[in-house]
């Protein structure tokens, strides 16, 4: 029997127990390639994450239950649609409204139209979105049956932002609540770095223990983190070769002709999925998260409020009553016309050099050296240029 706590094998999608839960997290892909209903994607990273996550949350008694369930970083992925029509009630926490770099994972739409992002069929009301950090969830203390999280805390970019968010899933937890965590671990690699990206984090075993684990307050469940067979390490993929394809993929044809993504090699670094379970007891072990540093509180309130700051401008900008001058004429055909240039290919490109130029302007040490050297720039033209006479 497969353990609630591993690392991701290639003999795991031959198990009995969990194929049925692969077959229920395959339902998108399947209908994006027109498969039929008995039918699964090769073997995926993705698809082994959201089958753990429900085999884990199956074993506790939480699908079919109408189980309270917070998606941390939700997005739109599978594990959001497949626990939903699992009969579980999905709080998807993420930074929708957010301009950041996992924004084509966050669109804004899912604030309105969740649905429209899956072929999957889900009760009406399963899926409740709001925008949250989470490093700083604003969602109630002890009131969720579950919680999973999956290829987000790797991202997070330092040890301090992942312990804030497993300190934050221990927090919404209830008593007995069930915490499901995917991220990345590390194999292999070189011995004087732990990670080959400060954007991107590897998970050891005694990382897990100090950022996950004991932040959280939570109890790691029937753990096993035996290496990989033989069989996984041969379908190992490189990554910078994997983003490419897997980003654009056009066929079930081209979908079947990548190995599978099981393991990853990087920079000397080679790396695998890891799931874990967890859960809240009533005597839990002592947290080891300690305080935050100033500098990071610093950091989740400012995203905070350039969030708000942006939303509020928008909204600002909808209410104006003088909102035809903005867009003269038919205001619809004129946001239309704007919707079109935002998904033109030179808006996309231009788009580091604006949000750069909006980051210097939002910078006051910057707005300040901006108005040094125009200082300067008149003194020297009126040196250079004579003013006219009288």
């Amino acid at each position: 029997m497969l353990a609630l706590s591993k690392l991701i094998d290639r003999s795991d999608f031959d198990d009995p127990e969990l194929s049925r839960y692969l077959h229920l997290a395959a339902g998108d892909a399947r209908s994006a390639f027109g498969l039929p209903a008995a039918a699964i994607v090769e073997p995926d990273t993705g698809l082994w994450q959201c089958a753990m996550t429900m085999r884990a949350f199956d074993r506790h008694g939480l699908l079919g239950s109408g189980a309270l369930v917070a998606g941390i970083g939700a997005g739109i992925e599978s594990p959001l649609y497949a626990l939903a029509a699992g009969g579980c009630v999905v709080v998807a926490a993420d930074r929708y409204l957010d301009a950041t770099p996992r924004a084509v994972l966050t669109p804004a739409g899912m604030m309105a139209r969740p649905e429209s992002f899956t072929s999957i069929s889900y009760p009406r009301g399963n899926i409740i979105p709001v925008n949250a950090d989470a490093r700083a969830l604003n969602l109630p203390s002890e009131r969720f049956d579950a919680a999973y999280v999956a290829n987000l805390l790797e991202h997070l970019g330092s040890g301090e932002a992942v312990a804030a968010a497993a300190e934050e899933i221990g927090r919404i937890l209830k008593l007995g609540g069930v915490a499901s965590v995917s991220t990345e671990f590390r194999l292999d690699g070189p011995a004087d770095r732990e990670d080959f990206d400060s954007r991107w984090m590897l998970f050891t075993r005694q990382r897990i223990d100090q950022l996950i684990v004991r932040p959280s307050g939570l109890r790691l469940v029937a753990d096993d983190f035996s290496a990989p067979s033989n069989g996984t390490f041969a379908g190992k993929r490189i990554l910078s070769d994997f983003r490419s394809p897997a980003g654009s993929l056009e066929s079930l044809r081209a979908s079947r002709d990548m190995p599978p993504n099981l393991v990853m090699f990087h920079d000397g670094f080679l790396f695998c999925s890891v799931h874990l379970t967890l859960r809240k007891d009533p005597d839990p072990p002592s947290r080891g998260g300690g305080g935050r540093s100033a500098a990071f509180l610093t950091e989740v309130d400012l995203a905070a409020r350039l969030a708000a700051e942006g939303l509020g401008r928008l909204d600002a900008l909808r209410r104006q009553p003088n909102r035809d001058r903005l867009f003269p004429g038919d205001s619809a055909a004129a946001e239309r016309e704007l919707a079109v240039l935002k998904s033109s290919r030179s808006w996309r490109y231009t788009r580091p050099f604006r949000e750069l130029v909006a980051g210097l302007r939002r910078n006051p040490a910057t707005r300040r050296a901006g108005a040094l050297v125009l200082r300067a720039l008149r003194q020297f033209r009126r040196l250079v240029v004579p003013e006219p006479r009288p």
